[in-house]
């Protein structure tokens, strides 16, 4: 697995894109917002919280942040 670490701003970020399987967690289990969505939402009213997720093939996620959170993504290679 590669594993990269990306800082959640209040810009909802890609964290994946569908093609590989993926495992994200907050440091300090902040929370975290995201949704299931092909391009980068434009309603950021709704959404899923939580501190971590495991996504399968076939899902383009994107996060977000109220405050500044870092995510660690493991990738499947």
């Amino acid at each position: 697995m590669a594993t990269t670490k990306i800082t959640l701003t209040s810009t909802p970020q890609q964290i994946s894109n569908g093609t590989k399987e993926v495992f994200a967690q907050s440091m300090n289990f902040k929370n975290f917002r995201f949704v299931q969505k092909a391009t980068a939402p434009t309603d950021l009213t709704t959404y899923h919280i939580g501190t971590e997720i495991s996504i399968g093939l076939g899902f383009s996620i994107w996060a977000w942040a109220i405050d500044r959170v870092v995510l660690v993504v493991s990738t499947q290679e």
